[in-house]
């Protein structure tokens, strides 16, 4: 008798921990759906930018992309390179190749 209650202590045991479980696992399902999609959402949840700093934000960036554009053309470089430079400036304005080279194409002069 001892033995058959003990066994069915510790089924009930299992069972209910393994409930547990699913419900906490139901809770993170439901907490990566609330979590937010853009990188700079998941960093910066506070960060409520309205939509006219969002405007002159897209502005700047689009002023930075066009500078760098007429000075990658205005560069003394191949036509190959020059478009190379121009494919990365599309990709990543901010990239460590591009600044190189118009380093190096401004020490040649």
């Amino acid at each position: 008798m001892k033995k058959t209650t003990v066994m069915g202590l510790l089924f009930v045991f299992v069972l209910g921990s393994s409930w547990g479980m699913a419900q906490r696992k139901r809770n993170f399902d439901t907490y990566s759906e609330q979590v937010p999609k853009t990188l700079v959402g998941q960093f910066e949840m506070a960060l409520d930018v309205d939509e006219f700093k969002k405007d002159s934000l897209r502005q700047k960036y689009s002023a930075h992309i066009t500078e760098l554009q007429q000075a990658i053309d205005t560069l003394d470089i191949s036509d190959r390179k020059r478009q190379r430079l121009l494919a990365i400036v599309k990709v990543n304005p901010f990239d460590e190749r591009l600044l190189q080279a118009m380093a190096e194409s401004k020490k040649g002069r």
